[in-house]
């Protein structure tokens, strides 16, 4: 089975249970249904945000780890040095231009050349940023102001219940 289809395997009844929860056709396992209804709407941007986490680490880490294989640097510099020979045999020519930019993603990325922006510093302020929005969002509800505001319409909605005979707690 491919990474593919075992992706859709898995994918595919996940958002099926997903949409049949989030519309109340299931009932939430181990959660009340108010608590329930405030996590689920939320799960697709943690997803989201994990995800982006995720990948940012993945590649930052792939590009941390790039200069420690001098042989890979090495082969690289190799298969470029080939392919610029078989060019040549076929009649094509660099001009002055590319020739004086050799090498220049390669040094970039392993860190031999000084005057490029470093990619781990890209990778971590793409780290920083993914978190930041996710300490937004888990701390979205967490403004004192809206939380007196509410207290202050429940007591109010429970109080008319009272009035008109309704038994509240």
């Amino acid at each position: 089975m491919s990474k593919g289809t075992r992706f859709v395997t898995f994918a595919v009844p996940a958002v099926i249970a997903y949409f049949l929860l989030l519309l109340h056709v299931l009932p939430t396992p181990f959660l009340a249904q108010e608590t329930a209804d405030q996590i689920l709407p939320v799960i697709p941007w943690w997803l989201l945000v994990a995800f982006g986490a995720y990948s940012l680490s993945s590649l930052g880490l792939g590009l941390l780890r790039f200069h420690d294989t001098p042989e890979a640097y090495q082969s690289l510099l190799g298969e470029i040095q080939q392919a610029k020979n078989e060019l040549r045999d076929q009649g094509v020519r660099c001009p002055a231009s590319c020739r004086d930019r050799d090498h220049v993603l390669l040094r970039s990325i392993s860190g031999r050349d000084g005057d490029e922006i470093p990619w781990w510093l890209l990778v971590a302020f793409g780290a920083y940023s993914l978190s930041s929005l996710g300490l937004g969002l888990l701390r979205f509800h967490d403004t004192p102001e809206a939380y007196q505001s509410l207290l202050g319409e429940i007591q109010q909605a429970k109080n008319e219940l009272r009035d008109q005979g309704v038994e509240v707690d």
